[in-house]
């Protein structure tokens, strides 16, 4: 990084405003976990009080739900604060029994009243958001600003395919070519997940999620009555609920998920110090799994058993956590991480299961064996397919690519080209593959292959034609020649300039390949087109270039002007 640059001044601000990171992709998703799972966590310290346990049971909960208020501020989340505090109100209203009982006896009519002041709700920011030209402009540190930028240009992908979408994960390839001049940032997501489910999936993956969304709701929201207790305090203890089960059942769960964690997560060919440190931190996260399962499976310390009892207010905490997850992700995308996901995916499943529960209790069903036995073998046959022509050609690509990056360390170059030219056969639709073996072959400097370079460039460019990288590389390698090629390394410059129009930094150094080619008016007319965008961001985007450097840049037209 350049002294001052913008990725210089961000790198720094992250440090010294000792921004948490190492759990998510960003804090903000950091704190969308944590909301949800403290907001589960107040519904079981809620029921505790509700049955008037010993308060010993409901004090531990609390005293880690203050440690996790602890942990929201520090990550700095306006929206995570937000939506914590909305799901305390939320608790709050449904502590007074006059308002259960009516949610419980309209709950038809409540769940429509939501959802058209939810509908009701999107047309007015958007509305509030045309007429204005943005969203609060200089409030909220100008960030719902900044997402109304994003908003818009998303807008503009959407109308290029509106039916199928740009594809998934593919919201940034696109996004530069769409976005406003005024937005300096070069983002992923819309940080909005209705908004990315639109423009990556079209219109029939939107309705899809829409659709979902609405029938989830309509199902989790549904009224359950709990079974009625008898004299609880007075039933004989259960065999099946014993604390021995309670421990066995917490210890099952806590080792499978130990085992699954350090699988799927932990690479045991890095070196073993490096694994035992991962392992013995999942060793970490199993025995507060297993603790925090007893804290709240355990009756009491009195009737120590699995506690069997009825627990609405734990299901409220469920439904108001993943409320609070759908609201942020309005704003903050977390929802396709991993660790939210799964989450999410857990408590839907969980509060569906305890809403659904008396309708299978009660319906019966005639067996359908053949249907069954059809549907279960397309379905094995499908994930074998997806085994073998999908999962397997990953897997082998990603092992060469693993092989190429150590050769890369040690400075086998012909090697490590070959490996990611084998990756990029297993998998020809990844262009990275065929981008890092271009660039390997480049850093090959005691045996120069120019046209392998082209080629694996040219590879790169077909199998993913968004691959600004790929465009860049293949013009300033072709500008390093001893007789470069004027017409391919402006080609390649105006082919990612067109894909990313508003980049100033590209348009300096496609001034800079110009005026080294003599071609002065064509350089002349990049720095103007670079200052033209650089004057469209606000005054104080940490991206606007100093006035430092602008004076350079002008003094540079004046001398090609002459």
């Amino acid at each position: 990084w350049e002294p001052g640059s913008f990725q210089e001044r961000q790198f720094a601000g992250k440090i010294l405003g000792g921004e948490m990171i190492g759990f998510h992709v960003s804090p903000n998703a950091f704190a969308a976990t944590i909301v949800m799972l403290t907001v589960v966590s107040l519904g079981v310290a809620a029921q505790r009080l509700a049955y008037r346990d010993e308060p010993a049971w409901g004090a531990v909960i609390l005293a880690t739900g203050i440690a996790s208020v602890v942990m929201i501020y520090w990550t700095h989340s306006k929206t995570a604060m937000a939506t914590f505090a909305l799901a305390i109100a939320a608790l709050a209203l449904l502590a007074l029994p006059r308002a259960r009982a009516l949610l419980a006896h309209h709950s038809r009519k409540a769940y429509w009243i939501v959802l058209v002041a939810c509908v009701l709700g999107v047309v007015a920011v958007v509305g509030h958001g045309i007429y204005h030209g943005g969203l609060f402009e200089g409030r909220f540190s100008n960030s719902l600003h900044f997402r109304w930028r994003y908003w818009v240009a998303a807008e503009r992908m959407f109308e290029t395919n509106p039916l199928l979408g740009v594809g998934w994960s593919n919201f940034g390839s696109f996004y530069t070519a769409h976005r406003l001049p005024e937005a300096a940032e070069e983002v992923r997501d819309p940080h909005n997940f209705l908004v990315r489910a639109f423009v990556e999936l079209g219109l029939i993956g939107g309705v899809l999620l829409i659709a979902w969304l609405a029938r989830m709701g309509w199902e989790l929201t549904r009224p359950v009555a709990p079974p009625a207790l008898d004299d609880d305090a007075a039933r004989p203890r259960d065999p099946e609920h014993s604390m021995t089960g309670a421990i066995m059942a917490m210890s099952a769960i806590a080792t499978v998920g130990f085992i699954v964690n350090v699988a799927a997560t932990v690479d045991f060919a890095e070196s073993a110090d490096y694994a035992f440190i991962e392992v013995c931190k999942r060793v970490l996260y199993a025995c507060l799994l297993f603790a925090g399962g007893l804290v709240v499976a355990v009756r009491s310390s009195k009737r120590q058993e699995l506690d069997a009892r009825p627990a609405p207010w734990i299901v409220y905490g469920g439904l108001l956590a993943l409320a609070t997850l759908l609201v942020q992700n309005l704003v903050d995308l977390s929802l396709f991480e991993a660790g939210p996901m799964m989450a999410f995916a857990l408590l839907a499943g969980a509060v569906g299961g305890i809403r659904s529960s008396s309708d299978v209790a009660t319906t019966k069903r005639a067996p359908r064996p053949v249907i069954a036995a059809v549907a279960l073998a397309a379905t094995a046959l499908a994930w074998v397919a997806a085994l073998l022509f999908v999962v397997t050609p990953v897997i082998n690509a990603q092992n060469h690519a693993y092989l190429a990056d150590i050769d890369i360390r040690y400075g086998r170059m012909p090697q490590a080209e070959a490996r990611f030219e084998a990756a990029f056969r297993e998998v020809p639709a990844n262009a990275d593959y065929a981008f890092r073996a271009a660039r390997a072959a480049i850093m090959d400097l005691r045996n120069p292959r120019p046209a392998d370079v082209r080629a694996h460039l040219a590879a790169a460019t077909a199998a993913d034609p968004t691959l600004i990288r790929g465009y860049l590389m293949r013009a300033e390698f072709e500008r390093r020649q001893e007789n470069p090629d004027v017409a391919v390394i402006r080609a390649n410059y105006d082919e990612a300039l067109t894909l990313n129009p508003a980049d100033i930094d590209m348009r300096l150094r496609y001034a800079a390949a110009l005026e080294d080619l003599e071609l002065k008016e064509e350089a002349a007319e990049q720095y103007r087109t670079a200052l033209a965008f650089n004057d469209k961001l606000p005054v104080e985007e940490p991206e606007r270039l100093p006035v430092k450097r602008v004076m350079e840049i002008e003094q540079k037209m004046a001398a090609l002007s002459t």
